[in-house]
Order: structure tokens, then C-alpha cells, then sequence
């Protein structure tokens, strides 16, 4: 309906409304722009859960156990001591493990300590004359300290956490850490879940 200078009202009406629709929709897509983006999200997720299933399922196991497996993610994906993450240009995206993981390769105050599982029993060998396995168990008075070794390593990943690489294999083996009581003459054992790029 036109007005006495020729304007019609609901002309007028519905480009408002189109240039109020448009402001709002720009603002939307300016807002999810920002945000990572769908298929990237479910990736990341995917990819999580896919790490973070292999390590629980080998932590699972009742006997010494050891898995490799090859990944190849578009994203940065790291094992800390109780999660894994992935991170992208502009998200992260963590899930926390059910287990806690040491390292298989661990430094310690700026010198290698071990550097995989053999060099782990050789490192236990010299530092508490025994390799802490079932035929060497070491002795119980020094347990606190094994444990206290194992649990340093293992929060030594929040700082320096272990990178999935492409091009090398993911390497998840749980093994017992055995101890000997001489007065009750009595074995324990302690499971560890080792976590390392072969």
C-alpha cells in the first residue's frame, strides 16, 4: 500500500526486516566461524577415544601384555599420566583415561633414566639391585621407593606428555613391578601400564 509520496509501507517493511535478518545471520555464522568446525570436532573426539580405548583395553589385561598400533590423525594427539588430547588450530578436545600411564621412555632430573621396558628392568637393577620381576623381585623395604620412582614418572607426562607420531608406532605394554617381604616371606605385585613411541 502506497503512501501520499508514492513509498509503500510494506516494501519498506520487508527490506527492514531482510537487512535485520541478514545483520543477525552475519552475527551467527561470525559466532560458529569462531568455533571449531563440526567434522574437525567429531574427529577429535574420535580419534581420543580411539587412544584412550586401546590403552584401557591393553590396562585390562590380567597378564603381562604389550600392543603397538600405528595411528595417523590431521592433529596433535598426546598421552599425559591420566588423559588424552587432541589439539587443533583452534581446539582441544581431552578425555580422561580410566588408567594411569608411565612413561616408557623417562628422564629424571636431566638424564635418561630408561629408554623402553629392558632399559626400564636395567634401571631398577642399579638403582635397587634387583630388575622387580618375579624371579628378581625387589626388596620390601625399599618398595615406597619404587613406587615413589613410578609415580614421579608418570607425572613427569603432564609437563612432557608422550606424542602419538605418525611415523612411528605406538607402543602400550602393562607389566608388574614385583616386591618381596622376607619376614612374611610374601610376593607383591603392582601393575603399570607403559606408554612410549617404538
Amino acid at each position: 500500500m502506497m503512501d501520499d509520496n508514492g513509498a509503500d509501507d510494506g516494501l519498506i517493511a520487508g527490506v527492514g526486516l531482510m537487512a535485520a535478518s541478514a545483520a543477525v545471520l552475519l552475527f551467527a555464522f561470525s559466532i560458529f566461524g569462531s568455533l571449531t568446525p563440526p567434522n574437525m570436532a567429531i574427529a577429535m573426539e574420535s580419534a581420543v577415544s580411539e587412544v584412550c580405548g586401546d590403552v584401557e583395553t591393553v590396562a585390562t589385561m590380567a597378564i603381562p601384555y604389550a600392543a603397538e598400533k600405528r595411528y595417523s590423525f590431521d592433529f596433535d594427539v598426546s598421552i599425559s599420566t591420566d588423559y588424552v588430547a587432541a589439539t587443533g588450530s583452534n581446539a582441544t578436545f581431552a578425555r580422561p583415561l580410566a588408567v594411569r600411564i608411565v612413561p616408557g621412555k623417562y628422564s629424571e632430573n636431566g638424564t635418561m633414566a630408561w629408554d623402553g621396558m629392558n632399559a626400564m628392568r636395567e634401571y631398577l637393577n642399579a638403582t635397587f639391585n634387583a630388575t622387580g620381576t618375579r624371579e628378581h623381585p625387589i626388596d620390601d623395604c625399599r618398595a615406597e621407593e619404587l613406587y615413589g620412582l613410578m609415580e614421579r614418572a608418570s607425572r613427569s607426562t603432564l609437563i612432557n606428555p608422550i606424542k602419538v607420531e605418525e611415523d612411528r608406532p605406538l607402543v602400550i605394554e602393562k607389566s608388574f613391578l614385583y616386591t618381596y617381604n622376607g619376614s612374611s616371606h610374601t610376593l607383591e605385585a603392582r601393575p603399570y601400564v607403559f606408554v612410549y613411541n617404538g
